[in-house]
């Protein structure tokens, strides 16, 4: 592969309720971070994500997507199977050293320092 300063082709998957992991390099390579607003849109067979311009989502979109991700995740945290399911998976990704989001970050949610608003 040739060394052009861009990270080539990496596996992901997609996880219950449609989660897909986007790999560390990529995110520090492209600037993303947990709440970078982003768009996804149906692309030459596949799905292109991509930061979203300031003026793709209105204020109320963004609010709705807020709100919705909040509601998500409290839900996650409020059912001990799919919570568990969950733990595994960001393990075996770990386990794999594939990063799943700032190491800073999970240790304050497992600790409950980092609890949903």
């Amino acid at each position: 592969m040739i060394d052009n300063g861009q990270i080539g082709i990496v596996s992901t998957h997609i996880g219950k309720r449609g989660a897909i992991i986007i790999p560390a390099a990529f995110r520090h390579q492209l600037g993303l971070e947990e709440g970078t607003p982003v768009t996804a849109e149906q692309y030459d067979g596949g799905v292109l994500i991509r930061p979203a311009e300031a003026d793709d989502f209105s204020e109320e979109e963004r609010a709705t997507l807020i709100a919705g991700a909040v509601k998500a995740y409290a839900a996650l945290r409020n059912d001990p199977v799919a919570w568990a399911e969950d733990q595994e998976e960001q393990a075996a990704w770990e386990h794999l050293g594939i990063e799943t989001w700032p190491r800073d970050t999970r240790l304050a949610d497992e600790t409950g320092t980092h609890d949903q608003q």
